[in-house]
């Protein structure tokens, strides 16, 4: 779900490039409730930075909170 999030986000800059108000009513109304995912993000991007990716050195994986 959190992938879907990124996805739409991204998507959203398309059509607006900054972080401002329509982009973030554009985000909502595509998936409803996405602050949710927003704030998780914004609470976990740290661990997130050390996911183990195919690309690069292997690291231990990380359990996220909500």
């Amino acid at each position: 779900e959190v992938f879907e999030y990124v996805f739409i986000h991204e998507l959203c800059h398309l059509d607006t490039k900054a972080h401002n108000r329509k982009f973030w009513h554009d985000v909502e109304s595509r998936l409803p409730g996405a602050v949710i995912w927003r704030k998780l993000l914004r609470k976990n991007n740290h661990m997130l930075m050390n996911f183990p990716f195919s690309v690069g050195n292997p690291q231990t994986f990380v359990k996220i909170s909500i």
